[in-house]
C-alpha cells in the first residue's frame, strides 16, 4: 500500500430541520466562542482548516464533522458546556461555550483567524486536493440537497457496482457506492458493514488493501449492533477504484 494520509471524520446523524442560511463571522481571539444550538434544527460551524472533536459530547449533542465543516444539533436542553475542536493542520485548539434551547433558527458560525504578517504554511497542493475531494464526496452523500457541493472541476463518474470484500482485511461486506473525478484523481466511497462478532477499532494502516494516495474512514470504530456496524470509507487514487484494488 502506498503512503496513506489519514483524517478521522466522525459522523453522528440526527433528524429534523437543517440550519438556515445566516452565518455569523466570529474572529477567534483565544477565548471561548459562545454559541446557542437547538434541539429542533442543526447549526453549521465553518473552520479555516479540517478539525476533529477532542472531547466526548455525545450525551448532549449530535456532531457531524466533515473536514472543515461541523454540523451540530442538541439532543437535550442544557446550560453552558465546553466543546473543543482541534485544527488538523495547525493544531490550533478552538474552545466553544455551547448551550442549547428550542429555537427553530439557531446560530451558524464561520470561524476567522486574525491575519498575521507571516501566515502559517498551508497544506500541500496534493493534500489540499485530497481533502477537497473527500469533503465533496461526503457532502454529496450525506448532506441535505441544499448543501450539495459544486466543486469546480469535480464530477461524478460511472462506477461498476459489486462486492469488494478484498478491500477489507477483516470479516466485512464492502460495497463501492459512488465515485468522482477531479484534479486528475479519483475518489470513491465504499460502504463497509462489520460481520465480525466483536467491535473493530479501525486502523487504516492494516485494515484496508489497495493502492491509495489517501484514505479516510468516516468512523473510528465499527460495532456489532445494527446501528453501529456500518461506516463509509473514502479512498483517493490515481486510477479508478477497481484498478487500484489489488
Amino acid at each position: 500500500m502506498r503512503k496513506i494520509l489519514i483524517i478521522i471524520c466522525l459522523f453522528l446523524f440526527g433528524t429534523g430541520a437543517y440550519a438556515d442560511d445566516r452565518i455569523d463571522d466570529v474572529y477567534f481571539a483565544e477565548k471561548p466562542i459562545k454559541m446557542i444550538i437547538s434541539v429542533k434544527a442543526d447549526s453549521l460551524i465553518y473552520f479555516p482548516n479540517p478539525v476533529r472533536v477532542k472531547d466526548d459530547f455525545a450525551n448532549h449533542a449530535e456532531i457531524m464533522v466533515t473536514n472543515d465543516v461541523v454540523l451540530i444539533k442538541a439532543k437535550v436542553v442544557f446550560e453552558s458546556k465546553k466543546i473543543i475542536f482541534q485544527d488538523l493542520v495547525t493544531e490550533q485548539v478552538y474552545i466553544f461555550s455551547v448551550s442549547s434551547g428550542n429555537g427553530k433558527s439557531p446560530r451558524n458560525i464561520r470561524v476567522i483567524l486574525p491575519r498575521k504578517e507571516e501566515s502559517s504554511e498551508v497544506v500541500t497542493s496534493d493534500g489540499g486536493a485530497y481533502i477537497t475531494l473527500t469533503q465533496h464526496a461526503a457532502m454529496s452523500l450525506y448532506y441535505p440537497d441544499r448543501y450539495t457541493p459544486k466543486t469546480r472541476g469535480v464530477r461524478k463518474v460511472k462506477l461498476k457496482k459489486g462486492v469488494a470484500d478484498y478491500f477489507v482485511s477483516f470479516n466485512a461486506d464492502a460495497q463501492p457506492i459512488s465515485s468522482w473525478k477531479g484534479f486528475g484523481l479519483f475518489i470513491t466511497a465504499i460502504k463497509i458493514t462489520n460481520l465480525e462478532n466483536e467491535t473493530i477499532r479501525i486502523d487504516p494502516r492494516k485494515h484496508f488493501r489497495g493502492e491509495w494516495l489517501f484514505l479516510t474512514p468516516q468512523h473510528s470504530w465499527l460495532g456489532q449492533e445494527s446501528h453501529n456496524k456500518m461506516t463509509t470509507v473514502y479512498v483517493v487514487s490515481e486510477r479508478p477504484f477497481w484498478e487500484s484494488l489489488r
